[in-house]
């Protein structure tokens, strides 16, 4: 492969490795490999199942292309065998489960732009949680579990941790220190889920009062099922109280936003952008300017109002994105 900086790194979006497909593609991708994007597979590609698995053996959870073929890049999945969790099946061990979810994260955070050294300290991020959960196989268990269950909340759950750290770094860029507990802690802040219905965590309708008495109990049901693991407190703190409110109207505790630490009210900020802009089988994907809409008009009794500015400072960033006519990436 022949080094070579790419010009615009902010005109890329990711694909995770699980997404591309045991077949032909026909577009360029590159990898990230810290301050450098250098290309990988240019022009047509024979992929194999061996060489996605080596990829993921060097850490490299995604591949990256340039906007103006996202319409290629959709049609490519659209049209493509589907493989669900591509190179993960069958037999997936629990070490490509994480490594898919943490690919979920990287590519999220393609969503919004970083800095260099911004995008450094992210993929360090991502390297240390993959090396935790893999040094702590009961919870790589759990998030297999919680997969196997609703693996929409697993994938979710990396998405969250993607949009708290950035929302963070937007926030104190000077103050790192805390993005280890937002990650680790949106990671594994649903776990609980594994007790719920799966039918209920999925149900279009309304849910009646004793349904809704099963859902609540989630953040408890995660601070049991993870009762053995050491985890610092604002880690726990996240897992327990992510559903509270500003108002005090959450649960389990209805505590008021007051008594939230701010890695709580982050983390919940994100997880409700996060849920509004995702699709599901109840839910539209809302697109990022209709998700600030909702939360900046009905939303903001329940989140902390003071986190929206440190939102739109990471995705404003995005408006050079929406240029029709992107400059070249050679």
């Amino acid at each position: 492969m022949k080094k070579s900086r790419v010009v615009d790194r902010t005109r890329l979006q990711a694909l995770k490795i699980s997404e591309i497909r045991s077949s032909t593609t026909e577009f360029n991708l590159y990898l990230d490999v810290g301050s450098d994007i250098i290309p990988y597979a240019q022009g047509i590609h024979q992929w194999s199942v061996a060489e996605k698995r080596q990829l993921l053996k060097q850490g490299q959870f995604i591949l990256l292309y340039a906007r103006e073929d996202a319409e290629r890049v959709s049609q490519y999945l659209e049209t493509s065998p589907a493989e669900p969790l591509g190179p993960l099946q069958p037999n997936t061990p629990v070490e490509l489960l994480i490594s898919d979810g943490i690919a979920e994260f990287l590519k999220t955070r393609y969503t919004y732009p970083l800095s260099v050294k911004q995008a450094l300290s992210f993929k360090s991020l991502a390297a240390a949680l993959q090396e935790y959960l893999e040094r702590h196989p009961e919870l790589g268990i759990l998030l297999w579990r919680l997969h196997e269950h609703d693996a929409y909340t697993y994938y979710h759950s990396a998405r969250v941790a993607a949009y708290a750290v950035g929302i963070s770094a937007a926030l104190q860029p000077d103050e790192p220190g805390k993005l280890w507990d937002l990650a680790l802690g949106s990671f594994l802040h649903d776990v609980g889920n594994i007790n719920v219905d799966a039918k209920l965590l999925q149900r279009a309708g309304p849910l009646q009062p004793k349904e809704w008495d099963q859902i609540r109990k989630h953040p408890d049901e995660s601070m049991q099922l993870l009762s053995g693991v050491a985890l610092n407190p604002f880690v726990k703190e996240i897992i327990l109280h992510h559903h509270e409110r500003m108002d005090g109207g959450g649960y389990p505790h209805r505590l008021p936003g007051g008594e939230l630490p701010l890695e709580v009210r982050i983390v919940s900020f994100a997880e409700v952008f996060a849920a509004l802009t995702q699709p599901r089988q109840y839910q539209t994907r809302r697109t990022i300017e209709a998700a600030l809409h909702l939360i900046e008009s009905s939303l903001l009794n329940f989140l902390d109002p003071h986190l929206l500015d440190s939102l739109l400072t990471l995705l404003d960033q995005n408006q050079v994105k929406e240029d029709k006519t992107p400059p070249s990436l050679s």
